[in-house]
């Protein structure tokens, strides 16, 4: 919802042909969210429509049953092309998740059930990334029962990337953002002031 709500601003850019967008995560479903496509490959094309350039689909659910059909599934020449793709990136641009309750976007595609959302927060989950969960430190080992299981760039690979683009805000979403950060997960922060300004005072605080 973040990334459609920034691709479709009305502000217009210089289109670059040397551009290219990849999709990190599975998103193929039947479902659409409050009425709005907002499928990985669909927010690729937007953003190469946006800025230009091209784009590449992750042709592949969102979450499978079991991360053995997973493992094989990602075997398929039809589909592992995404793994040099995602070699070649060098900039990702990623919402942030947390899981408190049905608004969150995997609940509502249907790809999360309330019995896995409770029990990853029993294990301490303060947030996602990428459809993958981790605590307050941005461990995310104890949550292989349903990360293991989910088609998209591993958090451990984002963390390589040069230039780690998080968009959050409100105070609702504060934990995941220093979840994110001590787990090396993101770089660069978009967020609001209220959010912002916290995390300031965390920081000075923890200096002291």
């Amino acid at each position: 919802n973040t990334l459609n709500n920034v691709v479709n601003t009305n502000k217009t850019y210089e289109k670059h042909k040397d551009l290219l967008f990849v999709a990190l995560e599975g998103s193929i479903s039947r479902i659409t969210v409050e009425g709005t496509d907002v499928q990985g490959n669909e927010l690729a094309r937007k953003f190469a429509d946006k800025f230009g350039g091209t784009y590449t689909q992750f042709l592949s659910p969102a979450v499978f049953s079991d991360w053995k059909v997973l493992e094989f599934f990602m075997k398929e020449k039809a589909v592992n092309y995404i793994l040099d793709e995602f070699k070649r990136l060098n900039v990702v641009v990623v919402g942030i998740g947390v899981p408190d309750g049905t608004e969150h976007t995997l609940n509502k595609a249907g790809y999360l059930t309330e019995e896995e959302r409770r029990k990853l927060v029993e294990k301490g989950a303060i947030g996602d990334m990428c459809l993958q969960f981790y605590d307050k430190d941005g461990n995310t080992d104890q949550y292989s029962f349903y990360n293991d299981r989910v088609a998209a760039m591993r958090l451990g690979d984002i963390r390589r990337i040069p230039s780690k683009i998080g968009i959050a805000g409100g105070m609702r979403k504060l934990d995941a953002v220093i979840g994110a950060i001590r787990g090396g997960y993101l770089n660069v922060l978009i967020t609001d002031n209220e959010c912002a300004k916290r995390l300031i005072e965390l920081a000075e605080k923890a200096e002291k």
